[in-house]
């Protein structure tokens, strides 16, 4: 079986290209799935151990997808079929879980971890706002969660947030709401 068979040309450059990074660009149904599958089949032809190839991608449907193919691509292939090892693809949030138990030694998490999504988020905050004495009905745990999350994703520590919402009241119960909803997580 040709590897190649059935792909276009600047689809047969995509999988051989195997350098330095490599963009592409395509819209729906165009075949970026079949190009990357094909490119992980070319990559271990060439010599290279699946389980140094890593594919990410953004959903749990389309890394299920691509791995299919992998699998049926490689017992396919009379040169792969009998490689047993498979390359890692995952999404981006299952790799990180992943490497997180792996080394969760290094990043203090337990290592049987939880991801929350969310839901459980919310019901951690409903549950943040109680142990601060807040009625969660008096304050939205989505938005209390929204202040939480965007000072998080801009790296900021609960004590500099603490700082910075001085004078504030809403501010303020997002603060001690925060302290409690670690506690919760």
């Amino acid at each position: 079986m040709n590897h190649l068979e059935g792909l276009n040309e600047p689809q047969k450059e995509a999988v051989q290209t195997t350098e330095g990074p490599l963009l592409i660009i395509a819209g729906a149904g165009a075949g970026k799935t079949r190009v990357l599958t094909h490119r992980i089949l070319h990559l271990i032809k060439q010599g290279v151990a699946p389980e140094a190839i890593l594919a990410i991608t953004f959903t749990n449907k389309a890394a299920k997808e691509m791995r299919e193919r992998v699998r049926a691509l490689l017992e396919r292939d009379p040169l792969a079929a009998h490689i047993r090892t498979r390359p890692l693809i995952s999404t981006f949030h299952s790799l990180g879980a992943e490497i997180l138990r792996a080394q969760y030694q290094h990043f203090g998490p337990r290592r049987h971890l939880t991801i929350f999504d969310k839901d459980d988020a919310l019901r951690a905050v409903k549950e943040a706002l109680t142990r601060a004495s807040y009625d969660p009905k008096s304050f939205e745990p989505g938005k209390m969660l929204g202040i939480i999350s965007r000072e998080k994703g801009k790296m900021t520590t609960l004590a500099e947030f603490r700082e910075k919402s001085m004078g504030e009241y809403l501010l303020g119960v997002a603060a001690e709401v925060w302290e409690q909803y670690e506690r919760v997580l």
